[in-house]
């Protein structure tokens, strides 16, 4: 007998309202100069069996080009690009479009994998209430810049899920099967190191971590096999990646980041947490809630703490010295949204002073949030940028440290124009065309790329794309409304939740 919708449990709820969410607001369409770096890089293995790729994207021009990004992104994706690929053959629709549309998706799957995970890990690593970690996961899915990055190909959503389930594996205090979860949790921190190098500045957290909770009364010698289980798996990855690194450059230690370290590290360090148009407080209010709960999570588990932190404070101090710190023409602190999962973990420890004031706080920090992330989630990230550009010549300290033109503001300025915009339909008409016809702006004017570029002049959803094209009014109209409704009845089914007294850890 099927289970009613009533009965369905707790993290597949949560797995369904993010994704539909997710799906519903998704751009479909890969617009960054790294994200379309890397499915260059996923349509050449699957195309060619290679690992170069002759299309231009950005940077000097040559014969072939290696993409410098992390080659497990590239792979994951392999399965959405067939998908796409036969969806195009059966439905008649341009490779091209559908394969970009597929592996767009990636993240729309992996950062509702996230949520899930992170209230699994407040649950039963945490032991906190399945209520409190059910207001992490939301914190998370949508207070966060995890919400814009979840329709935008690049490697921090799937780099920060396969980090948090490595964490996830090595911190079980069961142990009763501690062999195979110490090289579970070297698998997923070698697929997070194949998705980026920066990953491998977290491992002498999680080596000391395996020493550290090794069974008490062992023999050292004995810790040392422990942790190896859990370092073989990640020594694996990482030669692998050391290979990969020979081929595209032609020295295993070459990793293509490093002429992009930089002495000002206070900076970085002090623009990721404090700049008005960076701070990773501003764009994820949630995290100052749990920067509250942080002396708790020392004093009842340290080692878990030591490793939190060590996860944190190792991406920030790292990035401090990186020179684009700020993640280029992104939302927010991008970079750091690796390490968001973890950051916002000990808010849970609030609800041990008074879960009615946990429950309040919580909803304002989501609340608050959301509307934050709405107006990247609705427009292009770039527009800004591009008018900033227009107006000065120095654009970018404007928009790091002057209030006045924070993203944070400039972006709801971004999102009306654009609805003012959809009155002129000559105009969209013509940008229409346009993307139809392929026409770049690499290289460019900046104004020319504003007026005419249609991703920064039109609402960023796939189904609206899709009108645009020409595309049938059932698969443009339809699969949004059904996605609508989908969120609408799990969120107020995870409204319920949250507002009962009594609950059980996996189902209602």
């Amino acid at each position: 007998m099927r289970p009613s919708f009533k009965e369905i449990s707790l993290p597949t709820l949560i797995f369904v309202f993010f994704f539909s969410l997710y799906l519903l607001t998704a751009q479909g369409s890969i617009q960054s100069s790294d994200g379309k770096t890397m499915f260059l890089l996923t349509q050449s293995i699957a195309e060619h069996q290679s690992i170069s790729f002759s299309e231009h994207v950005a940077g000097p021009l040559a014969e072939k080009y290696y993409s410098k990004y992390g080659l497990g992104m590239s792979v994951l994706v392999l399965p959405l690009y067939l998908l796409g690929k036969g969806l195009g053959m059966v439905l008649g629709i341009d490779p091209v479009f559908a394969t970009r549309f597929t592996v767009s998706l990636f993240n729309v799957i992996v950062t509702p994998l996230t949520c899930v995970l992170l209230y699994f890990f407040a649950l039963r690593r945490l032991y906190f209430p399945s209520q409190v970690a059910c207001w992490l996961s939301l914190g998370f899915g949508l207070g966060t810049i995890a919400w814009p990055y979840s329709e935008e190909f690049m490697s921090e959503p799937a780099t920060s899920l396969f980090l948090l389930a490595s964490a996830y594996c090595l911190t079980d205090d069961r142990r009763w099967d501690r062999k195979a979860l110490s090289l579970w949790a070297g698998v997923f921190f070698g697929v997070a190191l194949s998705l980026r190098s920066a990953t491998a500045i977290a491992l002498p957290g999680f080596v000391v971590y395996a020493f550290w909770t090794a069974r008490s009364g062992r023999e050292w010698l004995e810790r040392l096999h422990e942790a190896l289980r859990f370092l073989i798996p990640v020594i694996g990855f990482g030669l692998g990646l050391l290979y990969y690194n020979y081929v595209r450059f032609g020295d295993a230690l070459e990793t293509g980041y490093e002429s992009g370290m930089v002495p000002h590290f206070w900076t970085g360090f002090l623009g990721m947490l404090f700049s008005p148009g960076k701070s990773v407080f501003l764009y994820n209010p949630v995290l100052i809630l749990a920067c509250l709960g942080v002396p708790a999570l020392f004093r009842k588990r340290p080692q878990m703490a030591f490793l939190i932190a060590w996860v944190i404070l190792s991406h920030v101090l790292l990035f401090s010295f990186w020179h684009s710190w700020f993640g280029g023409m992104s939302w927010g602190p991008r970079l750091l949204l690796v390490v968001v999962p973890f950051w916002i973990l000990p808010a849970g420890y609030l609800a041990e002073i008074r879960l009615g004031w946990f429950r309040k706080a919580m909803a304002v920090a989501v609340i608050v949030g959301a509307l934050i992330q709405i107006p990247a989630v609705s427009v292009n990230m770039a527009r800004y940028y591009y008018q900033l550009q227009t107006q000065s010549a120095e654009f970018e300290p404007l928009l790091l440290y002057d209030v006045a033109h924070t993203p944070l503001i400039g972006q709801w300025h971004q999102l009306a124009e654009v609805v003012r915009g959809l009155s002129d339909e000559a105009a969209l008409q013509k940008r229409t065309q346009m993307a139809l016809q392929g026409t770049r702006f690499a290289g460019k004017d900046v104004a020319e790329a504003l007026r005419w570029g249609l991703a920064v002049n039109a609402p960023n959803f796939w189904w609206y794309y899709m009108k645009r094209f020409g595309y049938p009014w059932a698969l443009c109209i339809g699969p949004p409304i059904v996605l609508l409704c989908l969120t609408l009845l799990c969120g107020y089914k995870l409204v319920s939740h949250l507002k009962s007294e009594s609950h059980s850890p996996t189902s209602f």
